[in-house]
């Protein structure tokens, strides 16, 4: 999160966020600064809603967008509920997509909110699927990646 300085992540059933100093000699995590309870349990995927202040959020049984400034989970309104591994969207023409697991965790395709497919392969095994877009959320336009393994 480059606006708050802080990287995000989930536990069994918590939201949390913690400060961190972005220091390749000596990095470390500064603090937990924050930490909400989650709305249902065993979360997934946490990825940023694309041109929002907010995430995506899946768990075992739901898909959430969690509103960052007001600290507000609202359930999305799709028939894909359970087994969703990722969900992804992006600007005007993009549709939001979903991946929900056929065959345990993996799927053969991609499809939108609505339940319509998106995208299908045969033998394919998708776990995950993000658009891939500038992610003004994490990182400035046009960054490069910063690695502190040399």
């Amino acid at each position: 999160d480059k606006s708050r300085n802080m990287f995000w992540t989930t536990s069994h059933d918590m939201l949390k966020a913690f400060s961190y100093n972005n220091d390749c000699e000596d990095p470390y995590i500064l603090e937990e600064e924050f930490q909400v309870k989650l709305p249902g349990s065993l979360p997934h995927d946490l990825f940023p809603v694309y041109g929002e202040d907010a995430f995506w959020l899946s768990t075992s049984a739901n898909v959430y967008k969690y509103d960052i400034k007001n600290q507000k989970f609202t359930t999305l309104n799709t028939p894909l509920k359970n087994k969703v591994k990722s969900n992804s969207s992006g600007p005007e023409g993009f549709p939001t997509i979903i991946i929900q697991g056929k065959e345990d965790y993996w799927t053969d395709e991609i499809k939108d909110i609505n339940g319509a497919r998106v995208y299908w392969e045969s033998n394919i095994k998708i776990y995950k699927a993000h658009w891939f877009l500038n992610n003004n959320f994490s990182y400035p336009a046009n960054d490069n990646i910063k690695s502190c393994l040399n």
